[in-house]
Order: C-alpha cells, then sequence, then structure tokens
C-alpha cells in the first residue's frame, strides 16, 4: 500500500456510491497520513462492501505504477483548485517529525481527503482529477468516463 494505491483508489470510485466507510479513511488519513497499513484496512473494509471496486482499482494502480512522480502530480488538482472545494486548512505532511517530505505523497493525500470527505466522492474526483487518458502513454482510459 502507497500513495499511488490511494490515487488508484479515487479513480475507481463509483458514481452514486456514498459511504461511511469513505469519511473513515478520510479521518484516517488526516489523522495518520502515512500509516499505510492502517489505510489498507479501510481500503478493505471499502472493498468487501463494493466487491467490484477493488478490480476497477486494481485496473487504475497498474496505469499509475508506469508513470513518474511528475506524471502522478499533473493528474492532481492545484493546492488553489483544491482549496476551492475544502477551504480549511490542507493535511500538511511535510516538515513532520518521522515523516519524508514527499510532494507526491503529500498531494495524494490531501486530494484524497477533499474527495473521500465530500456529498459525492465520485463526482468530486472527476473535478479534481485529471483524467488517466490526459497523461502520454497511458495504455487505456480508465478515469473520467
Amino acid at each position: 500500500m502507497n500513495s499511488t494505491t490511494l490515487l488508484a483508489f479515487l479513480y475507481a470510485i463509483p458514481e452514486n456510491v456514498q459511504s461511511a466507510a469513505f469519511k473513515k479513511l478520510a479521518t484516517q488519513l488526516k489523522c495518520q497520513p502515512v500509516n499505510w497499513e492502517a489505510v489498507q484496512d479501510k481500503l478493505d473494509a471499502i472493498f468487501r462492501e463494493h466487491p467490484k471496486l477493488q478490480e476497477i482499482c486494481t485496473r487504475c494502480q497498474t496505469q499509475l505504477e508506469t508513470k513518474t512522480s511528475e506524471a502522478l502530480l499533473a493528474l492532481l488538482p492545484s493546492q488553489e483548485v483544491l482549496n476551492q472545494y475544502q477551504p480549511a486548512s490542507p493535511v500538511a505532511r511535510s516538515g513532520l517529525p518521522g515523516l519524508p517530505d514527499n510532494k507526491e505523497t503529500t498531494e495524494i493525500t490531501n486530494t484524497a481527503v477533499a474527495i473521500l470527505e465530500s456529498e459525492h466522492p465520485a463526482e468530486m474526483a472527476k473535478k479534481l482529477l485529471l483524467p488517466l487518458s490526459d497523461i502520454p502513454k497511458s495504455p487505456q482510459p480508465v478515469g473520467n468516463k
């Protein structure tokens, strides 16, 4: 489990699915942003509730794993755009003791919190994430369909 898995999950969220587990995952990300084991536990609970979601997530993750850090960051909204949807302070992680200063993880986590806390996560993901097909060398467009 890593930030790329989390990003794949955001792309995989189906329309009209609202789950209390999404809010729990957002809370987990805000409280312990790089505790990937705990994040994976929350994702596993969501996959049990929505079994087809795991298959879609795996396809998205396969595409994302071929991207460089720069390409992954290009999929994410700017901080200004993110602030429009989540005006409260972002979940800043850089500079905290014991945590690496990893822009990719920070930006993906901030975006995940904004999406997962929204009333309509799939719609918010479409608003905030650049479609996978807009990044060169993406074998199969999955997002934004």
